[in-house]
């Protein structure tokens, strides 16, 4: 039997997930604590491959997909905020573990290539795949290809500058160390803390905010009505430099229904130059979108 490996990486959990090559069936998945330091972190994730193939009695292609950027080679030029202790060959070490060659991507691009080969986009030429969660990330994936670009950061929009914004908006800093970059205004962290500030009764959630907003609280209904048109704004962007088939978004913020129902509206609006064909569409796969397209690595076209 055929089986495709792919393990999803995070700062609390690693989860691993054994397809099928030719149905894409699941398999096999399991789901494990992330350690706290290095020679247990590299253990459990070489552990997991060698549990999943004694179970499955089969051995197969592993896929990683992990936060930060992976060079080319699948080293990092930094390790993660969130894997502090990871070490920059940690693929290679991988490797001469499980002795074979494995292939390792960003999280968006695997969320990107997943919903592309049998989620949300498949079927479509050209997909701009987005995640809108505590932060935000993006890939574009034409022909089920990532589309990776010559300095490897091909639809990394979360830390472009925010269009439209104003000089208050701009001058809000964002993780990364710059000012008025997108993600300020479009992710969950943020939009969680442009309404709490405000009030004395914080929401725990963006879907909580959501919520509020349906049910006429106007101070949940200015933020997300901000965070519609700063979204609009962003995507505008994309669509007219890409023009993609589809836009599919994944992460916490997914479930927010007016992305698909307000957005499209907005961003033709802010277009001004007649109707556009927009189709903007949720996940398929949800929160296993990271660990199936890791998988999928050794599907992609390339």
């Amino acid at each position: 039997m055929a089986i495709n490996i792919g393990l999803d990486i995070g700062g609390t959990k690693i989860e691993i997930i054994a397809l099928d090559s030719k149905s894409g069936k699941e398999l096999y998945r399991q789901r494990v604590n992330t350690p706290d330091n290095y020679p247990d972190f590299l253990s459990a994730v070489t552990r997991l491959v060698t549990e999943a193939e004694t179970a499955l009695q089969s051995t197969g292609s592993v896929g990683i997909s992990i936060p930060g950027i992976v060079n080319f080679d699948k080293t990092f030029s930094k390790a993660p905020a969130n894997l502090p202790f990871l070490r920059l060959d940690f693929a290679q070490e991988v490797e001469k573990i499980l002795n074979r060659e494995i292939r390792m991507e960003n999280d968006a691009r695997c969320f990107a290539l997943s919903e592309a080969i049998d989620g949300a986009a498949k079927g479509y030429e050209t997909a701009y795949c987005i995640i809108i969660g505590t932060g935000v990330g993006g890939s574009l994936v034409v022909n089920r290809k990532i589309i990776r670009g010559a300095n490897n950061i091909a639809g990394e929009w979360g830390h472009l500058p925010l269009p439209f914004a104003t000089e208050s908006e701009l001058s809000v800093q964002c993780g990364c160390g710059r000012m008025g970059c997108i993600e300020t205004q479009v992710s969950g962290k943020y939009l969680l803390k442009q309404y709490n500030d405000c009030t004395d009764k914080p929401a725990p959630s963006v879907g909580a905010i959501n919520q509020l907003a349906d049910k006429g609280d106007r101070l949940a209904q200015s933020v997300m009505n901000n965070f519609y048109q700063h979204l609009a704004a962003a995507l505008l962007n994309i669509v007219v430099i890409v023009d993609p088939d589809v836009i599919v978004v994944g992460g916490g913020c997914s479930r927010v229904e007016g992305i698909y129902t307000k957005v499209p509206a907005l961003i033709e609006n802010l277009w001004k130059r007649g109707k556009m064909n927009l189709n903007i569409k949720k996940a398929m796969h949800g929160d296993s979108s990271g660990v199936r397209g890791a998988a999928w690595l050794w599907k992609e076209k390339l």
